[in-house]
């Protein structure tokens, strides 16, 4: 059985995704994912969001987190009908080279139809002036 044919809840959805991203197998995440799936990261409170649009971009983005040796250690993991947050810790070789890592944010995944739709991830005021630092 693969995953497209498991029906999953919104929690096992998002529990599978970021195992996967540390099983560093993304391209098993894709059935995880709507085709229009849309990723917004706010980094800084006060600039514009990053927008990552589409499955393809998100997969590339998540293929740059592990050739950089990135790993997510999830927590707090909470469910409200097709909304799941969780606070995550990111750590990459560029992090901990620069003295950041681990990173950490929240994050909120919208599930429709058993599939990542979006979500939105904001980092810790702490977090943001680790990253503000570095310039």
């Amino acid at each position: 059985m693969t995953l497209a044919t498991l029906q999953l809840d919104p929690e096992q959805i998002v529990r599978q995704y970021y195992q996967l991203l540390n099983d560093k197998q993304p391209e098993k995440a894709a059935p995880l994912l709507a085709d229009d799936v849309v990723r917004i990261g706010v980094v800084q409170p006060d600039e514009p969001p990053q927008l990552t649009q589409g499955k393809e971009q998100l997969l590339a983005r998540v293929r740059r987190m592990i050739e950089d040796n990135g790993s997510a250690i999830v927590n707090n993991l909470r469910v409200d009908g097709d909304t799941v947050t969780c606070f995550v810790q990111i750590s990459t070789d560029t992090g901990r080279r620069e003295g950041v890592a681990p990173l950490e944010e929240t994050a909120e995944f919208l599930i429709q139809e058993g599939k990542i739709k979006s979500y939105r991830v904001v980092s810790t005021p702490e977090s943001a002036a680790k990253l503000k630092a570095l310039g």
